[in-house]
C-alpha cells in the first residue's frame, strides 16, 4: 500500500533506505519529544496518515527527516533526535498580519517564570552535559500591538557553541505556559549513538560496484581546458597546498587529469570575472578555478556528507580523534591572515559551524570536520527554513590535522584569496 502523502527525497547518492521503518522511528522520536515539551496531542503525528508532507534526507545527511503535520506543525530530526519544532501557534513565525489578534491575551507567566519554563524544557532535552550552566539566557519580547497592548509571547535564547552562536532557542506563550516553537542546535541535544543505530536499521547496501564520483556532465556551453591552462592551474594549486601544508598526491599531476570530465564555463553565472574552470582527476580529486587561479580543492579521500558512514571512503574516518576542529579552524584563519591578505576583523561577524557533529578529542568517533563560516544571524532567522549565508567551507582530517578540501564561496573572500596567489 502506498503512503497517504508525498515523500520527497533529496538527491542522495548510493543510499537505499527502508522508508517505512525510518518514518516509524521518526514518529516515535516525535511522540517522545511531544511528551517532554508538552506539545498538544492533536499537533503530534502518530501515523503516516497524520502527515501532510515529508522530506527524507538532506545535504548534511541522508538520515535527516523533516515532517509536516496535517495541522501545520513542523518537526526536524537530525542525528537521532528532534532538534526543531514549530507549531501553528508560534507568534514569531506568524506570516499573516490579518490574524494577529489570535495572539492577544493576558500574560499569566512573569518573565522569571517564562525563563524557568524554558530552562526546564531545555534540560529535559539534553542528551549529554549541561550547555546552559554557565550561559545567561537572553530574553526577546514579542513587542506591542498597535494599540499599545503587550504581546504575551517571549523567546529565550542561550548563547554558546551551536548553530549561529546559540545552543537553544525556546518560544513561550505566556498566556498558558505552552511552547509553540523551539530550536536546539548544540551537540549536547543530539544522539550520535542512536543515529548510528538508525542508520544500521534503515540503510541497505547496494550491490558492490565501483564508486564513481565524477562531476555532472558538462553543460552545452562548456569548453575543454587547454594543456597550458591546466599547467598554470596546477602550479597555483601546488603553491596554495604548500602554504596550507597539504602534501600533493603524485597521481594529481598532469598525467592524472580526467580530461573528459574537466571543463570551463562562462564566469558570469558564478560571479567570476574570468571563466569558471573545473578540473577532475582520475583518482577522484577536484579543483575549481577562475581562469587558472584556485578557489576550491577536494582531495581524493575527503569525507562525503551525502554518502553513508559505511561507504568505503567515509568508513576510514570513524576512528580515534586526535585534533580539535575548532583549533584547526582558528589556525586556518590565522594562516589566511599571514599568507593571503585577510585580517582578523574579517572573521569577527562569523560563526563556525560543522555540517556534521565530529567526534571529541581522545574518543572514537567521526574524525572529520566540515567547517562552514557563516554570518551570525539574529535570533529570528534561527529556524532551519532560513539557511545561513556560507562564506567559506573547509574540511579537516581530525586524525592528522590536514586540510582535505576547501571552497571560497563568498565573492569578496574568493577574489582576495585568488589575488594573493600571485604573490606566493
Amino acid at each position: 500500500m502506498g503512503l497517504p502523502f508525498q515523500v520527497r527525497f533529496r538527491p542522495i547518492k548510493f543510499v537505499i533506505l527502508d522508508t517505512n521503518t525510518f518514518l516509524s522511528i521518526g514518529l516515535a522520536l516525535i511522540t517522545n519529544f511531544g511528551n517532554l515539551v508538552h506539545v498538544p496531542p492533536e499537533l503530534v503525528p502518530r501515523a503516516t496518515s497524520d502527515l501532510q508532507h515529508c522530506v527524507v534526507g538532506g545535504p548534511r545527511s541522508p538520515f535527516d527527516l523533516h515532517v509536516v503535520h496535517q495541522r501545520g506543525t513542523l518537526f526536524w530530526i537530525e542525528d537521532g533526535a528532534v532538534i526543531g519544532y514549530r507549531g501553528p501557534g508560534s507568534f514569531f513565525a506568524a506570516q499573516d498580519i490579518d490574524h494577529l489578534n489570535q495572539y492577544r491575551g493576558r500574560a499569566r507567566l512573569s518573565t522569571n517564570e517564562v525563563v524557568e519554563l524554558a530552562e526546564k524544557t531545555v534540560r529535559a532535552l539534553l542528551k549529554a552535559g549541561d550547555t546552559i550552566t554557565n550561559s545567561r539566557p537572553q530574553i526577546q519580547l514579542g513587542g506591542q500591538f498597535r494599540d499599545g497592548e503587550n504581546v504575551p509571547f517571549y523567546r529565550v535564547n542561550w548563547p554558546g557553541k551551536g548553530m549561529f552562536g546559540y545552543v537553544a532557542q525556546i518560544e513561550v506563550d505566556a498566556r498558558n505556559g505552552t511552547i509553540p516553537a523551539l530550536w536546539i542546535g548544540g551537540d549536547q541535544f543530539r544522539d550520535p549513538a542512536y543515529a548510528a543505530e538508525i542508520s544500521n536499521r534503515v540503510w541497505h547496501a547496494e550491490p558492490a560496484v565501483p564508486v564513481q564520483r565524477s562531476f555532472p556532465q558538462p553543460l552545452p556551453e562548456a569548453l575543454p581546458w587547454t594543456t597550458n591552462q591546466v599547467v598554470r592551474a596546477l602550479a597555483n594549486r601546488g603553491r596554495v597546498l604548500a602554504a596550507f601544508n597539504v602534501p600533493l598526491e603524485p597521481t594529481e599531476g598532469l598525467p592524472g587529469v580526467a580530461w573528459e570530465a574537466s571543463y570551463s564555463l562562462p564566469g558570469a553565472e558564478y560571479r567570476l570575472a574570468e571563466r569558471f574552470c573545473f578540473l577532475q582527476f582520475t583518482n577522484g580529486a577536484q579543483l575549481t578555478c577562475s581562469a587558472s587561479l584556485v578557489f576550491g580543492y577536494a582531495s581524493a579521500d575527503f569525507w562525503h556528507a551525502d554518502l553513508p558512514s559505511n561507504d568505503p571512503v567515509n568508513k576510514q574516518y570513524y576512528t580515534s580523534v586526535a585534533y580539535d576542529w575548532e583549533k584547526l579552524a582558528l589556525d586556518f584563519e590565522q594562516l589566511l591572515c599571514r599568507r593571503f591578505g585577510f585580517v582578523p576583523r574579517d572573521f569577527a561577524d562569523m560563526a563556525r559551524v560543522t555540517e556534521v557533529p565530529p567526534g571529541r578529542v581522545g574518543e572514537t568517533g567521526l574524525s572529520y570536520a566540515g567547517v562552514l563560516w557563516v554570518l551570525k544571524h539574529p535570533p529570528e532567522t534561527m529556524f532551519p527554513g532560513n539557511p545561513p549565508s556560507v562564506w567559506l567551507f573547509v574540511s579537516f582530517d581530525l586524525r592528522t590535522g590536514l586540510i582535505k578540501s576547501f571552497h571560497f564561496r563568498r565573492k569578496e573572500w574568493r577574489e582576495r584569496f585568488m589575488k594573493a596567489q600571485e604573490k606566493l
